[in-house]
């Protein structure tokens, strides 16, 4: 990803996300396809977001410090089973930061418990 696409990402995501609550999932069309919806309780438009996941290599990491530690290579795929308990302990947190990856376009989200959900890109 060139960097000038990569900031203007960030922008956008930072301006939709932060501040909005992760508030529910929807199965997508496909298999193994999920969509998190983060909601703002405010006036800021737009209100709803969802986020649509295609990929199940997804962690809550316990917090920013602990992200220099993991290697997003051994991360496992998870099963429906695995993914859902794992977004539904996190609902309605607040998002704190949004970035993506240097190398790669994975997307971070940062809650106000200081835990990151990192989806693979």
């Amino acid at each position: 990803m060139k960097k000038i696409n990569k900031n203007f990402a960030e922008r956008a995501l930072k301006k939709l996300l932060i501040g909005s609550q992760l508030d529910g999932l929807q199965f997508g069309a496909g298999h193994g396809t999920v969509r998190i919806c983060f909601a703002h309780y405010s006036e800021k438009e737009p209100d709803t977001l969802w986020l649509n996941i295609e990929v199940r290599k997804i962690a809550i990491i316990a917090s920013q410090d602990r992200l220099k530690s993991i290697s997003t290579e051994q991360l496992s795929e998870l099963s429906e089973e695995d993914l859902l308990p794992l977004l539904l302990r996190h609902r309605r947190e607040r998002v704190n930061d949004v970035w993506l990856g240097d190398a790669s376009p994975h997307l971070y989200l940062s809650f106000e418990s200081g835990r990151v959900l990192f989806i693979n890109g």
